[in-house]
């Protein structure tokens, strides 16, 4: 029987190994403190260079920022070396717990589709 409590890992970004996640924060973070503004500008923002907003947005406030236990409105040129490294391998590596599901009537796709007895079993054409 499979562990229904095994969290899942997630790779936010794919395309980028830890290393190069963990550089593009550094530079991201070094750009920040440099700007002549100082304008306040929260790591979520930057998370959205590489990640769809809302996402990052969520991301950010409601687990970046709790595990990395920093303020939500914190920019990445508040962030410690350390907590750098953390959030680049969190980017890298994100458990996500399934608790459950809300079952068959919020299901996105319950029926429907192509009958498999419509297709070729060696090419996959609609043989209608």
């Amino acid at each position: 029987a499979q562990d229904v409590h095994k969290p899942l890992v997630l790779d936010l970004l794919p395309y980028l190994k830890e290393e190069e996640v963990l550089e593009w924060l550094q530079r991201r973070a070094e750009s920040c403190r440099k700007r002549p503004s100082r304008r306040p500008v929260p790591a979520s923002e930057e998370l959205a260079r590489k990640l769809p907003r809302r996402f990052a947005d969520g991301f950010w406030k409601n687990e970046a920022s709790k595990q990395l236990g920093v303020r939500p409105r914190a920019g990445l040129e508040d962030l410690e070396p350390s907590a750098l490294q953390r959030l680049a391998s969190l980017l890298k590596h994100w458990e996500v717990k399934i608790i459950g599901t809300e079952g068959y009537p919020k299901a996105e796709v319950t029926c429907g589709g192509v009958s498999v007895e419509e297709l070729s079993d060696e090419t996959m054409e609609c043989k209608k």
